[in-house]
């Protein structure tokens, strides 16, 4: 009895909903017109085409041709590489901008020391320091190198920059202009006696903890933006056809 009441409610229920299920012509004039109207202007629209707004496919009640199928099928998948390079551009960006960020961290942390350091000798050598300064913007601009990855061996580096500032604070000392003999002797006098105290081998130290993983995730960023790119790049080409 059940069985035959819900037949029978089918069997009523079913010519209403034929309107509604089916693809009359009207509606499908409508699609047509606005596929080609996409394929031809190559239009954004908020209307997803693919074989679903077609009908049934598989019984044939459809009211897309072969070539519009086809058509959809390209459309997707240009919409999909589409979608796929914004999202390798905007990570890529992220990237570049990450790198900026960090590198400028570090060097305006960098910056600052040096500044005080810089400061500190002017006050203790006044105008005499004057000509040594751009020593320092010199050691400064080959940090910023290291952290670039353009320059190697950190240890080297400030290891030269305090020998040759010893050189530096002995030839203002000795109110000397070059590095003669006497000079050099005086020197090799005062680096045993290390004149620094344990600031140059603290500063290496500090260095090679910290500057070596930083250069690595720097390098590491740009990396990645620039297999970020070219991938974006690769998917551009593939789909430019369409």
């Amino acid at each position: 009895m059940i069985l035959r009441t819900s037949l029978i409610s089918i069997i009523l229920i079913s010519p209403l909903l034929n309107p509604v299920l089916s693809y009359d012509g009207p509606k499908c004039l409508s699609i047509q017109r606005q596929w080609h109207s996409y394929a031809g202007n190559r239009m954004i629209t908020n209307r997803r085409f693919d074989e679903n707004v077609c009908g049934n496919v598989r019984n044939g009640d459809s009211c897309c041709t072969p070539e519009m199928l086809l058509g959809m099928s390209e459309a997707s998948e240009h919409e999909i590489g589409r979608t796929l390079k914004n999202l390798l551009e905007t990570n890529a960006e992220n990237f570049r901008n990450d790198t900026i960020t960090l590198k400028t961290f570090v060097i305006d942390s960098l910056g600052t020391t040096m500044e005080q350091l810089h400061s500190q000798l002017r006050r203790d050598f006044a105008y005499k320091f004057r000509p040594h300064e751009q020593f320092f913007i010199n050691f400064f601009t080959t940090i910023q190198s290291y952290i670039s990855g353009n320059l190697d061996d950190l240890s080297r580096l400030v290891t030269t920059f305090f020998d040759e500032l010893l050189v530096r604070m002995t030839q203002i000392l000795l109110n000397a202009n070059n590095t003669d003999a006497h000079v050099r002797c005086v020197v090799d006098a005062l680096r045993s006696k290390q004149p620094f105290l344990r600031i140059p081998s603290i500063i290496i130290n500090m260095t090679m903890e910290a500057f070596p993983p930083i250069r690595t995730a720097i390098n590491a960023m740009a990396f990645a933006r620039e297999t970020l790119i070219a991938a974006s790049i690769t998917v551009s080409e593939l789909y430019r056809s369409f």
